[in-house]
């Protein structure tokens, strides 16, 4: 069985997570050139914050890294999923859609992984009912 509309949910979920990722980039770029302004400074006052420090730059690299590599697992899962390991990629897809809910990929896409991955499971559980 050719898997090809789990296959293209999986590709479209990649791209939005790229999307989400040059938003990402963008916004942290934006958020680093307005540090240094007085207004910003004082609406981050108020919410007890110093401006952009350290943590915030490490920890925003890691989700950055993290993001890289989920996208990657994604198309490599819509590159080899067929017939022989479709059990293993489904489950993958619906997991890594359920961890990656808020943070990873957004929500539209974490939503079109778990729909991938249940049309995998099912649509394997057809065809090898119908080939018994």
């Amino acid at each position: 069985m050719v898997y090809k509309s789990e296959k293209l949910l999986i590709k479209i979920s990649a791209i939005l997570g790229i999307i989400n990722l040059v938003l990402l980039l963008i916004g942290g770029y934006v958020l680093e050139a307005f540090s240094d302004e007085p207004k910003f400074a004082d609406m981050l006052a108020r919410y007890g914050l110093t401006g952009v420090d350290n943590i915030f730059k490490f920890s925003f690299i890691i989700m950055l890294i993290l993001r890289i590599i989920v996208i990657l697992i994604l198309f490599m899962i819509a590159k080899k999923l067929d017939k022989n390991n479709y059990k293993t990629y489904g489950i993958l897809s619906i997991v890594i859609g359920i961890i990656s809910y808020k943070w990873l990929l957004g929500y539209l896409s974490s939503i079109l992984l778990i729909i991938a991955g249940i049309l995998i499971l099912v649509n394997s559980k057809k065809t090898t009912e119908q080939s018994k």
